[in-house]
C-alpha cells in the first residue's frame, strides 16, 4: 500500500509540471490522469493480445523533448497500473544496443515520425524483428496527425512491418483514441500505404472494426509480385506466352503458379545472365543480387538453404532434399579382347591354365609309357587326347568313348566341370556385353585427385569445397554459359574432370538423352544434401503466406507429385531397366572376332610348319611329337 501511494503521489507531481508547461500547443492536453485513452487502449490491446500471445512485452519510447518525455512517462506508468503484472514488461532506451534477441512483440511510445526513426534506427539492425507485432503510440496532438500516422505507416511498410497499428490523439476529443493501421493490398490499390482507422477508444470501451492484426497478406488482389528466376530444367522451364507473360513449368514453376493461383497475386519474371550469382554485400551478382538491391520480392529455382544466406535473407521451408553430386565421366573403354576375359576374375583364368598345361604335361609324359598303360588313362583309339580335351571344353563330343572305368570317370568329370564353366562364363559375358561397362571410371574423390581430375562449377558452388584444401585447390570456376558445355563433356571418355550438378538434375539430363544414346554418370560421393526453398528479402511479409501454403503443399504429398512429373529415379542407376531388348552390335562382339583371326593366323602358321617339315627332320620330328 505504501508502494502504491508513493507511486500515485510522483504521477501527480508530472502531471503538474505537464500543466504548467504545456502553453504553446493548438491542442491543449489537460492533466494526464488516470483514464488517458491512449493507456487505456493500450492496456485493452495487451489484455486481449500481447499477454495471450506472448509472455514478454518490450514497451520503448523516444521524444523530441523533455516536456513530452515527462508526458509519456505518465502513460506508461498508467499502462504499467492497468496491467497489474498480466505480463512481464521490459522497458528499454531507443539507443539501447544490449539486446540477446530481436524484439518481437513491441509498444514503441513516440511524439512525432522523427523519434519514430529514432527507435528503429538507435537500437542497431538486430534490435527487432521486423515481422512481429508492432503497436505505435503517438502522444503527441498536431493538426496533421494523419501525416504522421501516414509517414509511420510508410516507414513500417519499407522495413516489411505489416502488423503495425498506430494509435493517437483525436484533436477534435482528447477523450476519444484512434487506431490507425494499413492495408497494403486490396481490390482498390497495390502495393500502397493508406492509413484507415481500425478502431476507436471511447467512453473506456476500445470497439475494433476488425482484428487487431489481421492477416494483410493472406489476398493480394491479383496484384503484382515480382519473382526472380532462371531457366533451368527441371526446376524451372519458362515458356514464353506473348505480350512478355511466361507460363511457369517444372516442379518448381508448379509451385510458383500455384503459390500465384492460392494467394491470388499476379507474377513479373526477372532473371539474370548470371543466374543465381554470389552474396557479397554491394557486390553481390545474379539473382541473389536482384534480391538484396528489392528489384524482386521472392527468388525460386533450385536455390538451397545455407547459413551464407541467412544474414542476408530469409527463406521458406524446405520443401525438397536432392544430393548434390558430381558428374563424372565414363572412363577408359575396354579393348576388344579385354571384353572376352572381363566375365570371370583371375583366378579362375588361372585355374583353367593350370589345368589346360598339366593335361599338355601329361600328354607329352604318356608318349614315353607303354600303350596300353596310356589306354588305360585316355583309352584305346584316342590318337588326339589333348585336342579331346579342347574339344569337349567347348561343348564338342567324344568320337570314341573310353572303354576303362577310370578313363570314363575323368571324361565326366571334365565334361561336368566344363559345362558349369562353359554356361557361367556364357551368361556372365552377355550382361557384360549389355550392360556397356568401361574401365577405371574415377568415381570417388581420391581417385579423382590421384587421376589429376579438375571440379568444375559455379562460383556459388565453391562454398561447399572451402573445408578441404585438397577439393579446394582442383577446384575450378565456370561461368554459367560454360556450365551446360562441361555437363556434355563429362560424358566422353577422355575429360579429366568432374562437374558439380544434382542428382534431380542429373536423372532429369539422363531421361532426356536416352533416346541419343548419351548417359550421364554421377559419383559415389555426395557432396552436400541441398535442401531447396525460396529465398525473400530479410522480414518479408510473404514467408508466412509462403510458408503456410507449402507445408500444405509436403502435408498433402503434392510436392511428390509435381516432383514426379519431372524426376524418374530409375535414370539415377547404373544401368537403367530396358523394357525392350536391343539386339547386339558388331563392337560389343568384335572381341570374339578377334580372337577367331589370331586362331587364323596361328592356324596358319602351323600350316606352314607342317610344309616346311617334309624338308627338314627336325620339324618332322617336332611335329610327329606334337600330332
Amino acid at each position: 500500500m505504501k508502494k502504491f501511494n508513493l507511486i500515485l503521489i510522483s504521477l501527480l507531481l508530472v502531471n503538474l509540471g505537464v500543466c504548467e508547461k504545456n502553453t504553446e500547443k493548438s491542442y491543449k492536453i489537460p492533466k494526464v490522469k488516470f483514464g488517458n485513452p491512449l493507456s487505456k487502449a493500450m492496456a485493452t490491446i495487451i489484455k486481449t493480445f500481447y499477454s495471450i500471445e506472448s509472455t514478454q512485452l518490450t514497451i520503448v519510447r523516444a521524444a523530441d523533448n523533455h516536456e513530452n518525455e515527462i508526458l509519456q512517462s505518465g502513460i506508461i506508468n498508467e499502462i504499467l497500473y492497468d496491467v497489474k503484472g498480466l505480463i512481464l514488461i521490459r522497458l528499454q532506451s531507443y539507443d539501447s544496443r544490449e539486446h540477446s534477441f530481436r524484439r518481437y512483440f513491441n509498444v514503441l511510445v513516440v511524439d512525432s515520425y522523427e523519434s519514430f526513426r529514432k527507435i528503429l534506427n538507435g537500437g542497431g539492425k538486430d534490435a527487432f524483428d521486423f515481422t512481429g507485432y508492432y503497436t505505435i503510440i503517438l502522444t503527441s496532438v498536431v493538426e496533421n496527425y494523419r501525416e504522421e500516422v501516414y509517414k509511420i505507416l510508410k516507414d513500417c511498410y519499407r522495413s516489411y512491418i505489416i502488423n503495425a497499428n498506430v494509435i493517437t490523439f483525436d484533436p477534435s476529443n482528447i477523450e476519444k483514441a484512434f487506431v490507425f493501421t494499413y492495408f497494403p493490398y486490396t481490390t482498390k490499390h497495390c502495393n500502397h500505404v493508406k492509413p484507415v482507422v481500425n478502431g476507436v477508444f471511447e467512453n473506456e470501451t476500445l470497439a475494433m472494426y476488425s482484428k487487431l492484426f489481421s492477416n494483410k497478406v493472406s489476398n493480394f488482389h491479383r496484384c503484382n509480385i515480382t519473382v526472380g528466376t532462371i531457366e533451368y530444367p527441371p526446376f524451372m522451364i519458362l515458356k514464353y506466352q506473348g505480350n512478355g507473360s511466361y507460363y511457369y513449368d517444372g516442379f518448381e514453376g508448379i509451385i510458383t503458379r500455384v503459390l500465384g493461383q492460392r494467394l491470388n497475386f499476379s507474377l513479373i519474371l526477372k532473371t539474370s545472365v548470371d543466374r543465381w550469382g554470389v552474396v557479397n554485400g554491394e557486390n553481390s551478382t545474379g539473382l541473389s543480387r536482384l534480391l538484396l538491391k528489392g528489384e524482386v520480392n521472392f527468388t525460386i529455382g533450385s536455390f538451397a538453404a545455407t547459413f551464407s544466406h541467412n544474414g542476408s535473407f530469409t527463406n521458406t521451408i524446405s520443401y525438397y532434399g536432392t544430393p548434390l553430386t558430381l558428374l563424372v565421366p565414363p572412363g577408359r573403354a575396354y579393348t576388344h579382347m579385354e571384353k572376352l576375359f572381363l566375365p570371370m576374375k583371375y583366378i579362375i583364368w588361372s585355374c583353367i591354365s593350370t589345368i589346360f598345361i598339366l593335361s599338355a604335361v601329361v600328354v607329352s609324359i604318356s608318349k614315353f609309357i607303354r600303350p596300353h598303360r596310356r589306354a588305360f588313362i585316355f583309352g584305346r583309339k584316342n590318337y588326339f587326347p589333348y585336342i579331346n580335351t579342347i574339344n569337349v571344353f567347348l561343348g564338342g563330343v567324344v568320337p570314341i568313348t573310353p572303354m576303362r572305368n577310370f578313363a570314363r570317370f575323368l571324361l565326366m568329370l571334365w565334361i561336368l566341370s566344363s559345362l558349369v564353366i562353359r554356361s557361367s562364363y556364357q551368361g556372365s559375358l552377355f550382361n557384360f556385353l549389355k550392360d556397356h561397362r568401361n574401365a577405371s571410371i574415377a568415381d570417388t574423390f581420391p581417385k579423382m585427385i590421384k587421376e589429376g581430375f579438375k571440379i568444375y562449377g559455379s562460383e556459388a558452388i565453391r562454398k561447399y569445397f572451402s573445408s578441404n584444401d585438397v577439393y579446394l585447390s582442383v577446384f575450378r570456376n565456370i561461368s554459367v554459359r560454360e556450365l551446360e558445355d562441361y555437363k556434355m563433356k563429362s560424358t566422353t571418355p577422355g575429360f579429366k574432370g568432374a562437374v558439380v550438378a544434382s542428382a534431380f538434375n542429373i536423372a532429369y539430363l539422363n531421361e532426356k538423352y536416352h533416346s541419343h544414346n548419351i548417359r550421364f554418370r554421377r559419383s559415389k560421393e555426395q557432396i552436400v544434401l541441398l535442401y531447396i526453398c525460396i529465398y525473400l528479402r530479410k522480414y518479408s511479409y510473404l514467408t508466412k503466406p509462403f510458408d503456410k501454403e507449402l507445408w500444405r503443399y509436403v502435408e498433402s504429398g503434392l510436392i511428390n507429385r509435381w516432383l514426379s512429373v519431372f524426376y524418374n529415379k530409375q535414370y539415377l542407376k547404373d544401368t537403367p531397366d530396358k523394357s525392350i531388348p536391343q539386339a547386339l552390335t558388331f563392337d560389343q562382339l568384335s572381341g570374339i572376332f578377334m580372337a577367331y583371326v589370331i586362331l587364323l593366323v596361328f592356324s596358319f602358321m602351323v600350316f606352314l610348319l607342317e610344309v616346311l617339315s617334309r624338308k627338314s627332320r627336325v620339324l618332322r620330328a617336332l611335329c610327329n611329337f606334337l600330332n
